[in-house]
């Protein structure tokens, strides 16, 4: 193992790898999760698949690794399965590769159906990126495709 693998492989304090949900989770992860304060803080090492051709982090990385803040954070509260209906994200400062990059997400309104969730993304102390987003709940289904009966 080189220098460079063995510093980037050493996790701050606290996190936990989590297990990859999906084919997309494995292939963007692994993610890493800690819980502080009653919230969860997701993580993520930026790695070589991660950076553009300007040797920053992919814009679109960046946002996936948003969408999955914002969804977590929204899953604790509710513990209902959603999916992403809006997203709107403010790209503030860029991350490098190797770099530890940390976001958490807050629930601001529920309803029915819908669930409103902000979220701050950062490395060290910069913030590298905020977002927001709107998730539609939806029902879980069982392995013959039709949703199972709601559960009150």
């Amino acid at each position: 193992m080189t220098a460079s693998s063995t510093a980037s492989s050493v996790l701050p304090p606290g996190f936990a790898e989590i297990p990859p949900m999906s084919g997309f989770g494995r292939a963007m992860g692994p993610w890493y999760e800690k819980t502080e304060n009653g919230k969860g803080i997701l993580g993520f090492r930026a790695g070589e698949r991660h950076i553009n051709r300007l040797g920053i982090i992919h814009g679109g990385m960046m946002m996936a690794f948003a969408d999955v803040v914002l969804s977590e954070a929204q899953r604790r509260v509710t513990g209902r399965p959603s999916v992403t209906m809006r997203m709107a994200v403010d790209f503030v400062s860029p991350a490098r590769l190797g770099d530890w990059i940390e976001g958490v997400g807050e629930v601001t309104r529920s309803t029915r159906n819908l669930v409103f969730v902000r979220a701050r993304i950062w490395r060290g102390k910069h913030t590298l990126m905020t977002a927001s987003g709107v998730f539609n709940f939806i029902r879980p289904r069982g392995e013959d495709g039709k949703p199972l009966p709601e559960q009150e």
